[in-house]
């Protein structure tokens, strides 16, 4: 919608947005797809203040997520008839229990207390030892924190959330492990698992991570009005890796990793260490002392804690078969190894904290890639280790956040204008943004486009395919800093819902008696334009037509022939610069469904895309969102390389007039310094010298493309002029007047082989 013109009061305006240019240098010559990349990101604009005021603006400063959760919790006083559920989570929960929805609840806090409500739910089981669990949360993003906690009271167990320590109750001297597996997945469970998605059984457990669910990490939220059960911990998932709970005020910020067993699923000297299966462990059949076992995490993390589980099911077993001793070490290369901390005495010295079942070594904050425990003590039997656990601090290097369908409280087919968005990216951190659209076609079809370009711009012209229905938006962050994160805070969306002339339309070209899309570099070429196109039938009728034709082209383009659907010709006026051709057709087409725009251009670069866009004559700025682009066809192509490369980078240089004299009589009064860029985007200057050799005036004309910089519009103003880069008045770099003679002028381009320079004379007479 943000297109390439805009029609304001029947003038055509334009204005170039260029891709940031990082680099200071483009290398001379350009392989075509790196090129590509960056030509591809060209729009235009350019708007009339009053139009831009009729356009409509959507924003967002929250981030609603839905979260589904599943686990299957038992106890050793099964089974049970009645028990009830304690259960808060952050913003929006529905319970189910057994198959069966038991009820829904709202994050709540006591405007006394300040504390989060618990909500309790009688629920009947009928005689049953398996409590299947799932919870449906949706967190609307405000800043509210993370998560849930559910907490069962069982006959005389509890049972509830936790994400790093299996419990264990201990009846008339008989140890029972209780089973706490707790997982979540976002968004396309009930695709996956249907609407009833909560209605499992106790087997589908030992498969759960191969149906898209994932073990749940530490989440956070406000202090709780509860207290009976000091085992529970608050849970939560992070689809995308993000945090939309936690920034102040709001706002969505890369996950941290505390809570997260960063060594699940990670490459070990033993498979099944790291598998996520307690029960699933690997036992020494020889003397353990000294032996070691290492965890590969993949990445550097600054972590704190290791944690060792005994192997095996049965809890009576464990204080025969759980290590003695160990020790922890670290290593950033898996040569030189630290020992960062140890642990005596099993089942003694922490007794409190796991005791035969889980031990754990704390320490303080250290770089690590690879870690490994040593056995440092030995018992009779030879231990049976479940699964090591490394946990650390910081924030993931990267995440993802994808918005739901935006329909924007209409139906109507939507012209889309440009994206805003802010944010906090501290120094080492990066956000972009892109955008995707979706219609309907007459039977029904979603047609859904392809995400759009990365924009790191805090605003940028929409770019994805329209007129749309529907708009989604993604949001990646990025850090090189794990202290650190960046913050995305708040996306708005301007665009117009007036009737679109168009339902849908694709866009393909081809060179004239060519079967490749490929020419000569710097020829003048003949190109065919085919625009496949339906006309809007919901639209008013005098909104269903096509009126004006907008192409980027390479260079300034001749228009030879316009035809229709029937192939007869069509009346026509054209307009071009040296980015932009715009056809305006005598008289609008309201039916059919092809039209063919025949032209002649060349190109300077490697490639072009030929990107195109359609107005109709009742509201050509459509609200001051623009023309509705047009998509590339699928199996077509819009875009045309070069199959020779010129030998010249600049070229075509001169001073038009060659003697002008400024003396502001508005006529003959400037010059423009004439080139042909060709191969390059960089950065150009003009210099202008006296016969003596001084310097006089420098204009740098900063990052220019690969084409020819000409005066055009030579019947123009001096408005029109000063637009260009090869633009003098003939003052110097003071603001004064130069003496009348004869100057000396030189183009720059700086290009990682040296500078090339052209040049020439020119004379300032009065």
């Amino acid at each position: 919608g943000r297109g390439m013109l805009h029609l304001s009061y029947g003038v055509i305006s334009k204005r170039v947005i260029y891709v940031e240019v990082t680099l200071r240098r483009c290398i001379e010559y350009i392989i075509v797809n790196v090129i590509a990349i960056g030509l591809m990101l060209i729009a235009f604009a350019g708007v009339a203040s009053a139009a831009v005021e009729a356009t409509i603006d959507s924003t967002w400063t929250s981030w609603p997520s839905t979260i589904y959760y599943l686990a299957y919790l038992s106890g050793p006083d099964g089974p049970y008839d009645n028990v009830v559920v304690n259960i808060v989570a952050v913003d929006e929960y529905t319970l189910y229990i057994n198959g069966k929805e038991i009820g829904s609840g709202v994050y709540t806090i006591d405007p006394v207390t300040n504390e989060v409500k618990v909500d309790a739910w009688d629920v009947s089981i009928g005689n049953n030892s398996d409590i299947i669990i799932g919870v449906k949360v949706k967190n609307n993003g405000v800043g509210n924190g993370n998560g849930l906690m559910v907490d069962i009271k069982a006959n005389t167990d509890w049972i509830g959330t936790t994400t790093m320590t299996r419990r264990t109750h201990t009846p008339a001297d008989n140890r029972i492990q209780y089973g706490v597996a707790w997982y979540y997945n976002s968004g396309d469970v009930p695709a996956q698992l249907g609407d009833k998605w909560y209605d499992q059984k106790a087997a589908y457990f030992t498969t759960i991570t191969k149906n898209g669910f994932k073990q749940v990490m530490n989440g956070v939220m406000g202090d709780l009005n509860y207290d009976p059960d000091n085992h529970i911990e608050i849970i939560t998932g992070y689809p995308g890796d993000i945090d939309i709970g936690t920034a102040e005020g709001g706002g969505i910020r890369l996950r941290r990793v505390e809570g997260e067993n960063l060594a699940l699923g990670k490459p070990s000297e033993e498979e099944k260490l790291t598998d996520g299966d307690l029960l699933n462990g690997y036992a020494f059949n020889q003397d353990p002392v000294n032996i070691t076992k290492y965890i590969d995490l993949e990445a550097i993390r600054r972590v704190n804690k290791m944690i060792l589980f005994t192997g095996g099911a049965n809890p009576d077993t464990w204080d025969r078969d759980s290590v003695r001793g160990y020790s922890c070490e670290i290593s950033l290369d898996q040569f030189r190894y630290e020992e960062v901390g140890v642990l005596h005495e099993i089942g003694i010295s922490n007794k409190d904290e796991g005791g035969y079942d889980w031990y754990a070594i704390n320490f303080p904050e250290e770089w690590a890639r690879y870690l490994r425990f040593k056995i440092t003590e030995p018992r009779i039997f030879y231990p049976n280790i479940g699964e090591v656990m490394i946990y650390g601090v910081g924030y993931v290097y990267n995440g993802v956040y994808e918005s739901d369908w935006n329909n924007l409280a209409s139906n109507n087919l939507k012209n889309f204008n440009t994206v805003t968005w802010s944010g906090d990216t501290p120094k080492g951190t990066r956000i972009v943004v892109q955008t995707k659209t979706r219609y309907k076609l007459g039977d029904g079809t979603l047609v859904e486009s392809d995400w759009s370009a990365d924009h790191a711009d805090t605003t940028f012209a929409f770019d994805s395919p329209e007129p749309a229905a529907d708009f989604k938006y993604r949001v990646k962050l990025f850090t090189q800093d794990i202290d650190v994160t960046p913050t995305f805070q708040e996306i708005r969306l301007s665009y117009s819902d007036t009737d679109q002339p168009v339902t849908q339309s694709t866009g393909y070209i081809s060179v004239v008696g060519s079967s490749v899309n490929q020419v000569p570099m710097g020829d003048v070429s003949d190109f065919e334009y085919t625009i496949d196109y339906t006309i809007n039938q919901n639209a008013s009728s005098a909104s269903r037509n096509i009126k004006t034709i907008g192409i980027s082209v390479p260079g300034e383009s001749i228009v030879t022939k316009v035809s229709g659907s029937s192939s007869d010709s069509l009346a026509f006026s054209f307009d071009s610069t040296t980015e932009l051709l715009t056809v305006d057709l005598a008289e609008p087409v309201t039916s059919g469904n092809e039209l063919k725009i025949y032209f002649q251009t060349k190109l300077l670069t490697n490639l072009h895309d030929f990107e195109a866009y359609l107005y109709n004559d009742q509201n050509p700025t459509n609200d001051g969102a623009g023309g509705i682009k047009v998509w590339e066809k699928s199996d077509k192509s819009w875009t045309v390389t070069t199959s020779t490369i010129l030998d010249q980078i600049l070229s075509n240089v001169d001073a038009v007039p060659k003697v002008f004299t400024p003396n502001n009589d508005n006529t003959n009064d400037f010059t423009v310094f004439e080139f042909t860029l060709a191969k390059v985007v960089t950065d150009v200057d003009i210099k202008v010298f006296d016969t003596k050799g001084r310097l006089v005036f420098v204009k740098k004309c900063g990052v220019l493309t690969a084409k020819d910089h000409f005066f055009v519009n030579k019947a123009g103003n001096a408005d029109d002029a000063r637009a260009l880069p090869g633009y003098w008045d003939g003052k110097d770099e003071d603001g004064d007047l130069v003496p009348p003679g004869v100057y000396i002028y030189q183009v720059v381009a700086d290009t990682d082989s040296g500078d090339k320079i052209e040049g020439g004379t020119v004379v300032v007479a009065y």
